[in-house]
């Protein structure tokens, strides 16, 4: 079949079938561009807040472990200070 057609016709064809590759790849990556950006929006409008919340969770809990530490550390200070005033 090829065989049959001229140098021209070949090369036009070689071409245009380089071309339907190209344009077919371009339109999975624009699909697949068009898909990231739908998640990457979720992530920076659902997710990360999540996320920040969870941090301000956590310097909250580290604050009351610090200040229970704190009035553990003085309660166990009177207990003993009674217990050595008695002995």
């Amino acid at each position: 079949m090829l065989k049959n057609l001229k140098l021209g016709s070949k090369l036009m064809l070689g071409f245009s079938v380089v071309a339907a590759i190209a344009l077919f790849l371009g339109g999975i990556g624009f699909f697949g561009a068009v898909k990231n950006e739908s998640a990457m929006e979720e992530v920076g409008g659902v997710r990360l807040p999540a996320v920040q919340s969870l941090l301000e969770m956590k310097a909250a809990m580290q604050s009351i472990i610090i200040n229970q530490r704190t009035l553990l550390t003085r309660i166990i200070q009177r207990i003993c200070g009674s217990c050595n005033t008695e002995a």
